[in-house]
């Protein structure tokens, strides 16, 4: 008797309810961590940084959570590093098609009019179901401040795939990520040559997506794309791993700890922890 949107939360409150018991609430992503360091025998007073890498969790500032940095011990946890917010206009239709993330991504940084341009091909051929006038309403919600956003490490992904023409529409979980994983394998690691974009706002890292992927659609049509899907993936993983790194050597920690969904990809978890074991 679920309705859609019925969140695990939700459940858990009502059972809570009903058999009244103690009700014990966990971030999404600090849930992640905190399982890490159980797994591992973590001690309760050895805080760690984490890497959570997903495809959604809700966030404590009600954004839509899933490139997140954090330190974190078994009872709680502070945010110091995450993806830059995008909009993620339809919410859960950007999981289903992700050319709506791509188009959400690029009104970060560009104009209306530079997108129906660059995005013109993609449309015609089949990348969103009503074609132009779904393009239209994208952009339009995008721009609305009352649009969720989401730092999700995977719709960063999702865009990619959806850029290099891997996967216009999701059949099953993770598929647009899932099918751009491959091609890291293929691709030419080091040729497009972009270090990672990384500001810093209120004592909390960011690591800037909308340019980058502005940057890969500029290059769509002058080098290979699997080179642009190894290039995505790289700059995901070494920027991630480049904010740990910092927080590690400003607070004094030396133990990271890697969870969430992505690192099921075998090329970004080699690349994390190949930079991160390589720093000590």
């Amino acid at each position: 008797d679920l309705h859609p949107g019925y969140m695990t939360s939700h459940l858990a409150t009502r059972i809570s309810q009903e058999t009244d018991t103690d009700l014990v609430r966990s971030q999404h992503h600090h849930a992640h961590i905190v399982d890490v360091s159980a797994e591992h025998m973590i001690t309760k007073d050895d805080p760690v940084i984490g890497v959570a890498i997903d495809g959604a969790g809700y966030g404590i500032d009600q954004a839509i959570w899933g490139g997140e940095v954090i330190i974190s011990n078994y009872s709680g946890f502070d945010r110091v590093g995450h993806l830059e917010y995008l909009p993620m206009p339809g919410g859960d239709l950007c999981t289903l098609y992700p050319f709506r993330m791509l188009v959400a991504a690029l009104t970060n940084v560009i104009s209306d009019d530079e997108i129906r341009d660059i995005t013109k091909n993609h449309i015609t051929n089949g990348a969103l179901p009503y074609g132009e006038r779904e393009l239209e309403l994208i952009m339009k919600m995008s721009r609305d401040e009352r649009t969720i956003k989401t730092s999700s490490g995977g719709r960063f992904l999702d865009a990619i795939s959806a850029l290099i023409g891997v996967c216009y529409r999701r059949t099953y979980e993770g598929e647009p990520a899932m099918r751009l994983e491959p091609l890291a394998t293929l691709g030419m690691l080091n040729k497009l040559g972009i270090e990672p974009e990384i500001y810093r706002k209120e004592g909390i890292f960011i690591l800037k997506t909308s340019d980058i992927l502005y940057k890969m659609v500029e290059m769509s049509n002058k080098v290979n794309f699997r080179d642009i899907a190894v290039f995505g993936q790289e700059y995901l993983a070494s920027g991630l791993a480049e904010i740990a790194l910092r927080v590690g050597k400003e607070k004094g920690i030396s133990m990271v700890a890697l969870s969430g969904g992505v690192f099921v990809n075998d090329f970004i978890t080699n690349r994390i922890t190949k930079r991160l074991s390589g720093e000590g």
